[in-house]
C-alpha cells in the first residue's frame, strides 16, 4: 500500500473542508427582504464563525497526526517513539524501504524550495526536510592529523641471480698491509692470510721453501708446493747419496731404460722407532714415511734448529716464524751415514708399506755427551741417552 498517497489525499480532504467552510462564511450574507433573519443573523454569523474555527482547529490537529503517522512510517518507528529520525545518506532520490516493500517518496526537482507545507515537504517535522532532494555538495573539511605509520612489509623474495661480473684488478701487497693502526711503537702486523691471499693472487716469487718430513699437508700459512715420499741410498751399500730426498707421487720417466743395472738406487725410507715407544706407539714403526715440500711466503730464510722444539732467536730485529718441530732423525750408527733431517713429531706413513725391507731406514738421534770439558758437549744442560728434538723455522 503507498502510505505517501494516503498521507496526500488527507491532506487535500483537510484543504478542501476548510475551502468550503470559508465559502459558506463568506455566503452567509444578509437578506434585506427576510425580515425574521435580521433579528437572528447576528446569532447565525456568530455560529458560522465558531464551526469554522473548530474545523480549522480540527484539520491542523488532523494534518500534525498524519504528518506524525507519516514520520514513524518512513522511520519505521511506532507512533510516539522518540527515536530520531533516519538519517537519508548523500545522493538518495527519495527510494525508501517501509514494510519489505519499494514505495516512491516525492522528490521534486532541485529548482523546488524545500519549504515547509509544498509537495515534498508535506509538514515541518523538524529543522530538516524528510523528503526533499539532496543538496550541493558542502566545502571541503579540513585535513585530519596524520595518522600513525603502518607496519614494516614482508620481506619479498630473492631475485634471480645476476650475471656474473668482470674480473677485477689485481690486488699489490700494499693492498694487503693495515692503512690505519695503533700509535706509533704499536703498529698492527699485516694479516698474514691476506698477504698469503695476495701472493698467490701474482704468483709471487717470494718467500723460502722447505721440506716438512713424515707428512702430507704444510702448516697453516704455508702453500704446498707437491708432495710426496721420503727416499734416500741404502744403508748397506757404499755408493749414492747420504741426503734424503722428498720423491713426487707422480714421477715423469724421459727414455727410461728397463732393467737392474751398476747405476744409483735409492729407495723409501722406513721409520725404525721399535725403540722409542713415543713415536712406536703411533703405529709407525717399519712404515716408509711421506714428506711434502712447502712454500713459506714474505719469508726470506729458513732455519733448521736442533735440540729444541721451538725458534730460539737471540737477534730481537728478526722475529722467527715456526712452521713445525719434532724428531732429529738419521741413520743408525750401525750403517752408512746419512743427513739429519727433522721429522714432524706426529708422522705419517704410506699405507701398506710395512714390508721392513731395511734398505734405507731412519731412527732417532739420542745425544753422548761427557762430564769432562774435553770430551763433546757437556752434560747438563744435555742428558746422555735423550733423544733430541728438532723445530724448522722461517723469518
Amino acid at each position: 500500500m503507498d502510505y505517501t498517497l494516503v498521507i496526500i489525499l488527507c491532506y487535500l480532504t483537510c484543504v478542501i473542508s476548510i475551502v468550503d467552510a470559508s465559502k459558506l462564511l463568506q455566503g452567509a450574507s444578509l437578506d434585506e427582504s427576510d425580515e425574521d433573519g435580521k433579528d437572528n443573523y447576528g446569532e447565525r454569523l456568530d455560529g458560522l464563525e465558531r464551526d469554522y474555527a473548530d474545523i480549522k482547529n480540527q484539520m491542523e490537529k488532523m494534518l500534525a497526526r498524519l504528518a506524525t503517522i507519516h514520520e514513524s512510517i518512513v522511520m519505521k518507528t511506532p507512533v510516539g517513539d522518540t527515536r530520531a529520525k533516519r538519517d537519508i545518506p548523500p545522493g538518495t532520490s527519495g527510494q525508501d524501504t517501509l514494510g519489505g516493500n519499494d514505495s516512491s517518496m516525492p522528490t521534486g526537482t532541485a529548482d523546488e524550495a524545500c519549504a515547509s507545507g509544498s509537495l515534498n515537504c508535506p509538514y515541518a517535522m523538524s529543522s530538516d526536510c524528510i523528503v526533499c532532494p539532496t543538496g550541493p555538495q558542502g566545502p571541503q573539511g579540513v585535513t585530519g592529523p596524520t595518522g600513525l605509520p603502518g607496519r614494516d612489509g614482508r620481506d619479498g623474495r630473492d631475485g634471480t641471480p645476476g650475471s656474473r661480473g668482470d674480473k677485477g684488478d689485481t690486488a699489490t701487497l700494499a693492498d694487503a698491509m693495515p692503512t690505519s693502526g695503533p700509535s706509533v711503537g704499536q703498529a698492527e702486523p699485516p694479516d698474514l692470510d691476506r698477504l698469503l691471499e695476495v701472493i698467490s693472487q701474482n704468483n709471487g716469487s717470494g718467500g723460502v721453501t722447505y721440506v716438512r718430513w713424515g707428512r702430507s699437508n704444510c702448516p697453516h700459512g704455508a702453500e704446498k708446493v707437491y708432495e710426496g715420499y721420503t727416499a734416500g741410498g741404502s744403508r748397506d751399500l757404499k755408493g749414492g747419496g747420504s741426503n734424503y730426498l722428498c720423491l713426487p707421487t707422480n714421477p715423469i720417466y724421459s727414455y727410461p731404460n728397463a732393467g737392474s743395472d751398476s747405476a744409483s738406487r735409492v729407495y723409501g725410507v722406513e721409520y725404525e722407532v721399535d725403540d722409542y715407544p713415543r713415536l712406536r706407539d703411533q703405529g709407525i714403526d717399519d712404515m716408509e714415511a711421506l714428506c711434502v715440500v712447502c712454500l713459506a711466503p714474505l719469508r726470506s730464510a729458513v732455519l733448521v734448529v736442533p735440540g729444541r722444539n721451538d725458534c730460539l732467536s737471540e737477534t730481537p730485529e728478526r722475529n722467527w716464524h715456526l712452521e713445525y718441530s719434532g724428531y732429529l732423525m738419521s741413520a743408525s750408527y750401525r750403517y752408512y751415514r746419512t743427513e739429519y733431517i727433522c721429522v714432524d713429531a706426529f708422522p705419517e706413513f704410506r699405507p701398506g708399506s710395512n714390508s721392513n725391507k731395511n734398505h734405507a731406514t731412519i731412527y732417532v738421534v739420542e745425544s753422548r755427551c761427557s762430564d769432562t770439558p774435553t770430551e763433546g758437549f757437556p752434560c747438563p744442560p744435555y742428558v746422555d741417552g735423550y733423544e733430541l728434538t728438532c723445530a724448522v723455522c722461517t723469518a
